[in-house]
């Protein structure tokens, strides 16, 4: 007889404890700011990371500041930001009271919903068989470019010009995205840019490599058109006057970006002339800062209208026979850089190379992605969103090792979605200008071996080294 009151009283307890169950979940499915969320999608969502201490709110457009204050002090919230362009605010709580504060937070009067800071990851992993290998390939893991990928990848619209010693034209890597372009070295000129050093292939796989195509690793822009200009012959050298006539001819084909994995200490106002002339038609022109280990001029970097970029090891360290100065803009990963390759025995090979002329190309396919993103964006704005996204290096602010900074894909793509296009008057520079000498680095890396002696023109830079062949 006493048996039946109690499993009643059980049933009951069930009952109630179900009763509340629901509450809670109702309640659960207003901080998600949807009421009709499933059974089956809030507990898939059980299992999800997300930030402990932080809440995103949106509030009622006619609730006061006073009134917002108000609500935040109540449940001891500090603003992190504010996203008005969307209505957002993003709250710091106290450890591990997120979850705990958002269903009360989002029952409040003036709450539109208040929701978890998920942590969510890239969706896009290329498959490329190098890519994964860090005993192979850093280089776009150093600079952020996954991040920037989950964004875009380039587009065929954006030409980079390599103006160098050619591109291989058969290798796999670059399949439909090699345009025709010019030769400044054959005589008579023509039409033929097919790599005979290999430089110019290795420059173009680190600008923009296929990506997910079975071999090799994977560009900074793998989805940018190419544009070769040879200018370089089959011993890597060149001339002033074929290398202003190769920097001319690609602004002419309309390139939006325009490598220059090369350059010398001599001074020349037809070089000048002509990066100028790519300038004023709003091209983004990048240059290797040099390989001599000096603060010396080196052209041409150390004109103005170019972003300069120095290079640096996997561990961000300053290379060893780096340039620095004043014209320093960015610096980009540079030491044992594997990428495409040409040599006569193997057309279709890869391997690693160091200097600032491989530098240069992840800066290049920066500016790629950036105006695959936004075609929008003039030459301006390509300059203050690679410069000022960039990752301090060295002392605070610019200095004349690193620039601005290690370049960061992910976080320029970020900025470039909101950025508003401006455009500053152009100042005229007659001459370029003399770069004073800065004091050495602390603890300065080896003196390089003093380069030979060769034209005055010294097109492959000394110091740079590579694979054989």
């Amino acid at each position: 007889m006493t048996i039946w009151p109690q499993r009643f009283t059980l049933r009951l307890l069930l009952l109630a404890l179900f009763f509340i169950g629901g509450l809670f979940l109702a309640s659960f499915a207003v901080v998600r700011g949807d009421p009709e969320t499933p059974a089956d999608t809030l507990a898939a969502e059980a299992g999800k990371k997300f930030k402990d201490d932080e809440l995103l709110v949106k509030f009622a457009p006619e609730l006061s500041p006073e009134a917002i204050k108000a609500l935040a002090d109540k449940y001891n919230l500090k603003s992190k930001r504010y996203t008005g362009e969307i209505g957002v605010h993003l709250f710091k709580t106290k450890k591990g009271e997120a979850s705990l504060t958002a269903p009360l937070l989002a029952a409040e009067p003036g709450v539109e919903w208040a929701e978890l800071n998920y942590i969510v990851e890239g969706t896009l992993d290329p498959t490329d068989p190098d890519y994964s290998n860090p005993a192979l390939v850093y280089g776009p893991q150093l600079i952020n470019a996954p991040a920037a990928w989950d964004i875009i990848t380039g587009t065929a619209g954006i030409v980079v010009a390599i103006v160098d010693s050619g591109i291989s034209p058969d290798h796999p890597e670059f399949a439909g995205r090699i345009l025709s372009g010019h030769n400044f070295v054959a005589e008579p000129e023509n039409d033929v840019t097919a790599d005979d050093n290999g430089h110019g292939t290795h420059v173009a796989g680190i600008a923009a490599a296929a990506m997910n195509n079975g071999a090799g690793s994977t560009g900074i822009a793998p989805g940018a058109s190419l544009l070769p200009v040879k200018v370089l012959n089959a011993a890597n050298n060149g001339t002033w006057a074929d290398i202003a006539a190769g920097i001319v001819y690609a602004a002419d084909q309309g390139a939006q970006i325009i490598n220059l994995s090369l350059g010398g200490p001599v001074y020349s106002q037809t070089l000048y002339d002509a990066i100028r002339y790519a300038h004023d038609r709003g091209a983004l022109v990048v240059a290797a800062a040099g390989n001599a280990y000096n603060s010396n001029p080196f052209y041409p970097a150390s004109f103005e209208e170019v972003m300069a970029v120095t290079a640096i090891d996997s561990e961000s360290a300053l290379w060893a026979y780096s340039n620095f100065g004043p014209s320093v803009d960015v610096t980009a990963p540079g030491v044992d850089i594997w990428s495409s390759y040409w040599k006569v025995t193997d057309p279709f090979t890869y391997t690693k190379l160091s200097g600032t002329s491989m530098a240069a190309p992840h800066a290049s396919g920066l500016g790629a992605l950036l105006l695959s993103n936004r075609p929008d964006l003039k030459l301006a704005d390509l300059r203050a969103l690679i410069q000022g996204t960039a990752v301090d290096l060295g002392n605070p602010g610019w200095d004349p090792y690193y620039g601005y900074g290690r370049i960061d894909a992910g976080a320029a793509l970020a900025a470039s979605q909101g950025w508003v296009p401006f455009t500053p008057t152009p100042i005229p520079t007659d001459t370029p200008p003399t770069p004073d000498t800065p004091p050495p680095p602390p603890n300065p890396p080896p003196t390089p071996p003093a380069p030979t002696t060769g034209p005055p023109v010294p097109t492959r830079q000394p110091g740079e080294v590579g694979g054989p062949g």
